[in-house]
């Protein structure tokens, strides 16, 4: 049996090999979540937010700020969010975290509806690790980011 990422030559794919190749998370949310200023915040994804989830590796009950995958392997991840503030020039942050550690993220210096996207590869382990996307802002008051999405698509297994 070949196994998926190290291909031989004459090697033949199972179905189940192949439905490893259908793994992604995609979370998008329109609506508007609160942002404190200059605190790192979590995004989260509730109920209506799951674009497409293959191997159920978001919950909208609960860690809603989380993807978890169940298959060891690389990853690629992105997040992305739009600040909906239209006063003077500021920093915006869109990052993603692995564990709760901020691993990259991509600064925004607007004044208008600011958005910022970061993508990174991962390795992820299948079973303990998870990723969350963030956002941060350094306007004077709680500003809603809104246009939210977080995806996390398994690129080949380890």
């Amino acid at each position: 049996m070949a196994t998926l990422g190290t291909f031989t030559s004459g090697s033949v794919l199972t179905a189940a090999e192949l439905n490893q190749l259908n793994n992604v998370t995609a979370l998008y949310d329109a609506g508007n979540q609160a942002i404190a200023p200059t605190t790192p915040t979590a995004v989260t994804f509730g109920a209506g937010t799951e674009i497409v989830d293959v191997s159920g590796w978001h919950s909208t009950s609960s860690n809603t700020d989380r993807i978890t995958p169940n298959i060891a392997g690389i990853y690629l991840v992105v997040a992305s969010s739009q600040l909906f503030y239209a006063g003077s020039t500021i920093a915006f942050e869109s990052s993603i975290f692995k564990n709760g550690s901020q691993i990259c993220g991509s600064l925004s210096d607007g004044g208008f509806y600011p958005g910022a996207t970061a993508a990174t590869i991962l390795e992820l382990n299948g079973t303990t690790d998870y990723v969350n996307s963030g956002v941060y802002h350094s306007a004077a008051a709680t500003t809603n980011a809104f246009r939210r999405g977080f995806s996390c698509t398994l690129l080949r297994t380890t």
